[in-house]
């Protein structure tokens, strides 16, 4: 295997390097951690949209230009160096990755979003009886005419309080702990029913969670995992 990078992604390394040194100095980290009600700068994360790196993290059929584990290794290098607060993880690679394997060509102009910086989105999985099960899902979906109504609860969201759609893991068939069973609910934040109970991370506010309830119903299934 050619561990060595090829010359886009030597160029895609110089160019995040060099804007994070010049841009995104310690300085301005601190002040976005200490202001930002989001816990990150939407500016800086536009900006990063329109320099192709959240592109980088996606396929060329995802809409993207990368998508390799070598492109996101890069990025997420460049980026560590920086201690860049914006939401690659939670959107990009979190909450994007699920809608783009999950949903298929009919997520497009919905991963065009979040490519584009338009649109922050999270993945909320995590429960607070899961003791970190991955397969133990409580939040249940019923279907009520065209749609469905979801009742449940997820916890510990990164970026809960923060982002404009939210990749919900809910459970479509079988008992909680079944590994099966388990689909994908694309639900945007502002939907009625949806309840959400935010806080910092950490003390300086570096990282907005969430904790989110729901009764809510205009519910749009990405995809399914199995059942």
């Amino acid at each position: 295997m050619n561990f060595n990078p090829t010359d886009d992604r030597r160029m895609l390394a110089d160019l995040l390097a060099r804007y994070v040194a010049e841009q995104y100095p310690i300085a301005t980290r601190h002040a976005i951690a200490a202001a930002s009600p989001e816990g990150y700068d939407p500016q800086q994360w536009r900006a990063f949209a329109e320099l192709g790196v959240i592109g980088a993290l996606f396929t060329e059929e995802q809409g993207g230009f990368g998508g390799a584990g070598f492109d996101i290794a890069t990025v997420f290098e460049a980026l560590g160096r920086g201690l860049v607060l914006e939401p690659f993880l939670a959107s990009a690679v979190l909450a994007g990755s699920a809608i783009a394997h999950a949903g298929g060509v009919a997520w497009h102009d919905t991963l065009g979003a979040i490519i584009d910086g338009s649109r922050v989105a999270t993945l909320a999985h995590e429960e607070p009886e899961s003791r970190y099960e991955l397969q133990r899902v409580a939040t249940r979906a019923r279907r009520e005419g065209e749609g469905y109504v979801i009742a449940g609860r997820k916890a510990v969201v990164p970026l809960g309080g923060a982002a404009q759609l939210l990749v919900v893991s809910v459970r479509t068939a079988g008992e909680v702990a079944d590994a099966e069973g388990i689909s994908l609910f694309a639900i945007p934040a502002d939907t009625a029913g949806v309840r959400v109970r935010r806080y910092p991370q950490h003390r300086r506010n570096a990282c907005r969670r969430g904790q989110l309830r729901r009764r809510a119903r205009p519910c749009q299934r990405a995809g399914r995992r199995r059942g």
